[in-house]
């Protein structure tokens, strides 16, 4: 089947649901973004824990601040921090 089949079914289908499947519909998809966006924000806080964790290396090897901001694009401020 082609996409654009498919996707004309799909709105075929939600058009044709009742109003508690309809319901039940939205509820699963709100669900499925909400774990997607979970995912993501989780995955966000990993990123800058280890460009935190990097930096805060750099920092006791004595690199220089702007060294370790320009490639940690943190602010020298936040790295002075660590």
């Amino acid at each position: 089947m082609n996409k654009t089949i498919g996707k004309t079914q799909k709105k075929l289908d939600l058009v044709s649901m009742s109003d508690e499947d309809y319901r039940m519909y939205e509820m699963r998809e709100m669900a499925h973004y909400d774990e997607i966006t979970l995912k993501y924000t989780a995955t966000q806080k990993g990123i800058e824990k280890g460009i935190i964790s990097v930096a805060h290396n750099m920092k006791k090897a004595n690199v220089p601040l702007k060294d370790i901001s320009k490639f940690t694009k943190l602010p020298i401020e936040k790295i002075e921090k660590l």
